[in-house]
């Protein structure tokens, strides 16, 4: 398996499609074979740019005329699930980019379809793969914080701060605003870092946009008492860039994480770390990455679906994995829909 050529195929030539056909191109063992992409302008453009691919307008005739291994799903949520059952249909191995579909009951024939025949599958929760949070997840997990207490956490950008146009404001299309968009990224976090919470409540604010919400704050509770609460918004200044941050309490000690720099301080010497303070940052722990588009958290995650596929062995944002994210999610927005009131999950 190690030494075959494995096709892909791509659905959706926008932003997140450019950028993992880039990464299949320059990936040891794959080649980009297809793309399927609905805007004429765009399949004629990167056409001649990519000579060696073939482009289709309808990814359905892609897969009756391509053969291929695996397809990468970069299209708006709302077609996600028809788009990788039509793949399922033709034994591909599936990423889909987050989220994965509009709510969980939308989910279900993937679901049904992937128990009687699976397939290797990936979910876009590529922040999972970046060097800060992978050792924020490695802290955690060998406890060195001890019984983690509760947490706040935060998912700012500036970007929306009048009406917006397009598929991403239509919730018919994208299932939501700023919290499936952006905070999404956070809740997998959430549920990485700590498992599923046991209930949630929420509210939302939909100053700028009149469909979908630019502010969401939720608060979790888990069966073991751990308490936190996540703060998103798209519509807040002096957030050039997407920003996720955590502050952690523990019984020995606390950690602030970010997209740039960890904070440990510990109350006791554990794990092999000090007591007081520990700093570590982004390019101290960085690890490398062959191809760097758009971070090198993309390359490893996409990597990770490659070598799932070629050794068989399980990926960690799997579809089981960001459908019990989607669940939390549709949770956040029933509870926001009742003002508030708590919703079991």
């Amino acid at each position: 398996m190690e030494n075959k050529i494995f096709r892909g195929g791509v659905v959706g030539l926008g932003k997140m499609g450019l950028l993992h056909s880039a990464i299949i191109n320059v990936s040891k063992n794959r080649t980009l074979s297809a793309v399927s992409e609905s805007n004429g302008i765009m399949r004629r453009y990167f056409s001649a740019l990519m000579p060696q691919v073939n482009f289709y307008e309808d990814y359905k005739e892609m897969l009756k005329k391509e053969t291929l291994d695996f397809v990468f799903i970069t299209t708006p949520p709302s077609s996600h699930i028809h788009i990788a059952l039509e793949c399922h249909k033709y034994n591909c191995h599936l990423f889909i980019e987050k989220p994965l579909c509009l709510n969980t009951i939308s989910a279900q024939p993937l679901i049904d379809a992937l128990e009687k025949h699976p397939r290797i599958t990936m979910v876009g929760y590529m922040m999972r793969y970046d060097d800060i949070f992978r050792r924020a997840k490695e802290l955690i997990d060998c406890a060195v914080l001890g019984r983690v207490i509760s947490f706040s956490a935060t998912t700012y950008v500036s970007q929306q701060f009048k009406a917006g146009k397009g598929w991403r404001y239509d919730p018919e299309e994208s299932g939501g605003g700023v919290l499936i968009a952006q905070g999404i990224h956070a809740i997998d976090i959430i549920c990485w870092l700590f498992g599923t919470p046991r209930v949630v409540n929420a509210r939302t604010n939909s100053f700028y946009s009149k469909t979908v919400e630019d502010f969401c704050h939720v608060v979790f509770e888990w069966t073991n008492g751990m308490t936190g609460w996540l703060d998103s918004s798209w519509s807040v200044d002096h957030h050039r860039m997407l920003e996720t941050s955590f502050q952690i309490h523990g019984e020995n000690g606390s950690l602030s994480v970010n997209d740039d720099i960890l904070k440990l301080y510990l109350r006791t010497e554990r794990g092999g770390f000090p007591r007081g303070w520990t700093l570590q940052t982004k390019p101290e722990l960085f690890s490398g990455v062959d191809i760097d588009i758009g971070g090198p958290q993309f390359t490893r995650q996409d990597v990770a679906f490659f070598n799932a596929i070629i050794y068989g062995n399980a990926t960690e944002n799997d579809l089981k994995s960001a459908y019990a994210v989607q669940n939390v999610v549709d949770c956040i927005y029933k509870s926001a829909k009742s003002d508030g009131h708590p919703v079991l999950i």
